[in-house]
C-alpha cells in the first residue's frame, strides 16, 4: 500500500457529452449584413474573461452594445438571462423596496439609499420584479441596465446628483427588457 501525501491528487473522469460541453456563443459575422450570425462553442479564455470582467461587460450591454458583438458579451448576456440571475435581481429589488418601507433593519453598515426616490418609483420597481420572475425572454440590455442600477454607487438609487432620476432609470430599464428580435 502506497502512503498518501498531502499533495496527491486523483483524476476524476467526466462522461463525454452535453454535460461537459462549453456553452454556445452567437456572434455577428464580420463583413456581412447585420442579420448574419455565427454560432460556435465558447473558448475557455472567453469564459474566464466573461466571469472576471462582468462589471465592464454589463456597462457595455447597458449602453446598447449587442451581445453578438463579442464572445464575452454573448456569454455575459446568457448569464444575465438565466433564471437564477433573474431571481437574484428580483430579490435585490424586493430588498431595496422593503428597506425603503422600513420592513427590515440591519446592523451592518450599508451605502445609504435614496428612500423617497425609491418609494416614488415603487410601482415601476414592483413591475420590474414581476417581469423578472415571469417566464419568457428578456433582453440582455435591460437586465444589464438593471444590474448596473443596483450595483453602481453612481446610479440614481444611491447618488443624488446622478444624471437622471431613479424613476426615469427604472422606466428605461423596464422598456429595455423587451427583446427586439429583428427578424
Amino acid at each position: 500500500m502506497r502512503p498518501t501525501s498531502p499533495f496527491s491528487f486523483r483524476v476524476v473522469r467526466r462522461p463525454l457529452g452535453n454535460a461537459s460541453a462549453a456553452p454556445l456563443v452567437v456572434l455577428s459575422a464580420a463583413g456581412y449584413a447585420n442579420d448574419a450570425v455565427i454560432a460556435r462553442r465558447a473558448r475557455w479564455r472567453e469564459r474566464i474573461t466573461a466571469a472576471l470582467r462582468s462589471r465592464s461587460l454589463d456597462e457595455q450591454l447597458a449602453a446598447g452594445i449587442p451581445p453578438a458583438a463579442s464572445a464575452p458579451l454573448s456569454l455575459r448576456g446568457q448569464a444575465l438571462g438565466e433564471n437564477r440571475h433573474r431571481r437574484l435581481l428580483a430579490e435585490r429589488i424586493q430588498y431595496v423596496l422593503g428597506g425603503a418601507r422600513g420592513a427590515h433593519r440591519t446592523t451592518r453598515p450599508q451605502v445609504a439609499r435614496r428612500t423617497s426616490e425609491i418609494l416614488a418609483a415603487a410601482p415601476e420597481l414592483e413591475e420590474l420584479v414581476a417581469r423578472l420572475l415571469d417566464p419568457g425572454p428578456l433582453a440582455a440590455r435591460g437586465l444589464a441596465q438593471l444590474r448596473v442600477l443596483l450595483t453602481d454607487g453612481r446610479s440614481p438609487l444611491y447618488f443624488a446628483d446622478a444624471s437622471e432620476g431613479l424613476r426615469a432609470a427604472v422606466g428605461r430599464a423596464l422598456e429595455a427588457l423587451h427583446p427586439a428580435f429583428g427578424w
